[in-house]
């Protein structure tokens, strides 16, 4: 488990903000792909928003408007959770 959640959303530590990308990434995919109600809820503009997502792509190499890598990359966050609480 805890080589796929490290594995899918790994490439978002290549741009050295990965914090701030896996929120963005979280709340795109919490708001079920939306990114005008993920911006509403990070406070920040929809373009802003737009930009992140199309840079979580490039450094993922999935596609957001994608069911299924959205569901792969949801089951990757899932998991990373889950390892880091059973590491407490």
């Amino acid at each position: 488990m805890q080589k796929f959640a490290t594995g899918q959303p790994a490439g978002l530590d290549a741009a050295g903000r990965a914090d701030e990308l896996l929120r963005d990434l979280t709340a795109f995919l919490d708001h079920n792909g939306h990114w005008g109600a993920a911006a509403g809820a990070l406070h920040v503009h929809r373009h802003t928003m737009r930009n992140r997502v199309i840079t979580i792509e490039r450094l993922t190499g999935r596609r957001l408007d994608s069911a299924h890598d959205r569901h792969e990359l949801w089951l990757a966050l899932r998991a990373r959770d889950a390892a880091r609480m059973s590491s407490v």
